[in-house]
């Protein structure tokens, strides 16, 4: 894109490290007169890699919110320079083998200072069998138009139910292939 390196850093730095946000911040200030002089009081080295240093415990905090153990969060934003978005992408991405990314991360370890790690396979947590609860689907030829609703089961008989905006009713042929997110319940929870 033609950025100098010292524009890109202080475009990171702004943004706490979100690549687009950084970019939209750079054209805003493109004419700055000091948009490509050296940061003051910057780190070199491997310091001022953006992810080198301590997470922002906000970051951590909201990424463990969504169900993720700590030191799995920790090497998602080391990887991700920091960015929350990107290691929420990056946690649910390699959900399969969280432990072996985790791992590849910390360079062939799996500590990142929080103690010590319980391996997969030292726990048993049973055969995750789900129940479909519910999903939900969009209504109109397009997604820049119409609008989304939702089908749960409900009642006796968890009969399919229909939750729009103006209303809730029995669905008597709800759309299961046309949903774009779909919520399940772990039958021994």
């Amino acid at each position: 894109m033609g950025l100098g390196e010292n524009a890109a850093k202080r475009a990171l730095l702004a943004t706490n490290n979100s690549a687009d946000a950084a970019v939209s911040w750079y054209f805003e200030h493109v004419d700055d007169a000091d948009i490509n002089a050296p940061l003051e009081g910057a780190p070199t080295g491997a310091a001022a890699t953006p992810g080198a240093g301590t997470p922002d415990p906000e970051a951590v905090s909201m990424l463990c919110s969504m169900g993720f153990a700590q030191e799995h969060v920790h090497a998602a934003l080391k990887s991700c320079m920091n960015s929350v978005e990107r290691a929420a992408d990056w946690l649910f991405s390699h959900a399969d083998d969280l432990e072996a990314a985790v791992a590849a991360v910390n360079g062939g370890t799996n500590d990142s200072g929080g103690g010590a790690s319980v391996a997969r396979d030292s726990y048993e947590d049973g055969v995750g069998e789900y129940t479909l609860l519910g999903f939900v689907s969009h209504i109109g030829k397009h997604t820049s138009h119409g609008h989304y609703v939702c089908h749960m089961r409900r009642g006796e008989g968890n009969s399919w139910v229909i939750f729009d905006d103006a209303k809730v009713a029995k669905s008597e042929a709800p759309p299961l292939e046309l949903g774009y997110l779909y919520l399940y319940r772990r039958k021994d929870a």
